[in-house]
């Protein structure tokens, strides 16, 4: 199997799908669907005639390709997690936990990598919801110890539309609401690879400490992420950055930035560091 990797780190996501659209005859939707799932890949050859003639046809539109085998395509350490860090002058203070401070000075790292994905999120069963909904109006409405309701204290129409909302959930749902009750969020992820152990750090946006941002930080966690992104792309300035990275620093549009999936942002980690590994 051959892969065409195209070479920019920052390649233009708009100029790419019209280059995959002109080159395999994919609608836009299509095009634009295969980028998110595949980040600066091409549609892989069984044949390296073929791969060629196909990374030539890229070059005609200024898109720069590289044909590698499967065994050559760099394999990416596991990421370690970091729950807080502060930028200082001279590189990134981070803790792996409470009592395990580090240091990376800014020459040692190479590249930064950030991904946005819509990852799937389990909503809190109905059952529990309404415990929680019940126990507010308690709060609000409830009574003292010596006057305390056998039942819980709830207005008729609460009762009533809680009735009717089970009635028509259950008859389109016929499975417990605690097992489809989904729903969508964006998630963000910075991946900061060093040339020091440990060589890979990630951090994502939600579940990460912003305290050592002091004055800039924000009740927003994606514009605290992003705060913390923009001071380690002060510092770093020789490190390669990916387009999306790039996007989130820069407040673009992040719809078209998008990944498909987490195994889709590293895939693009995997073509990045096949261009750009750890050299001492």
């Amino acid at each position: 199997m051959y892969f065409i990797l195209i070479k920019d780190p920052l390649p233009e996501r708009k100029i790419l799908i019209e280059v995959i659209e002109k080159i395999y005859s994919f609608t836009p939707e299509k095009a634009a669907e295969y980028i998110r799932e595949n980040p600066g890949f091409l549609p892989e050859c069984l044949s390296l005639e073929k791969a060629r003639e196909i990374s030539g046809k890229a070059l005609n539109y200024s898109i720069e390709t590289a044909v590698i085998e499967e065994h050559a395509l760099a394999k990416p350490p596991e990421p370690g997690k970091f729950e807080k860090a502060g930028i200082k002058p001279e590189g990134m203070v981070y803790f792996l936990s409470p009592d395990k401070k580090m240091f990376l000075h800014f020459e040692k790292i190479f590249l930064i990598a950030a991904g946005i994905t819509s990852e799937d999120i389990l909503i809190k069963p109905l059952e529990e919801m309404q415990k929680e909904a019940q126990d507010r109006l308690r709060e609000n409405f409830g009574s003292s110890e010596q006057t305390k309701p056998s039942k819980p204290l709830v207005p008729r129409a609460f009762i009533f539309f809680n009735a009717l909302f089970k009635n028509l959930f259950y008859r389109i749902f016929p499975e417990p609401p605690s097992q489809i009750l989904r729903g969508k969020e964006l998630c963000f992820y910075a991946d900061i690879f060093s040339r020091v152990p440990p060589h890979r750090l990630r951090m994502k946006h939600d579940e990460f400490d912003y305290s050592l941002l002091g004055k800039t930080k924000s009740y927003s966690t994606i514009e605290n992420f992003r705060t913390f992104l923009k001071e380690l792309d002060r510092i770093s300035l020789k490190a390669v950055k990916n387009e999306t990275f790039r996007a989130i620093i820069n407040d673009r549009n992040l719809s078209v930035h998008k990944h498909g999936s987490l195994s889709a942002y590293e895939e693009e980690i995997i073509r990045l560091l096949t261009f750009f590994p750890c050299k001492s």
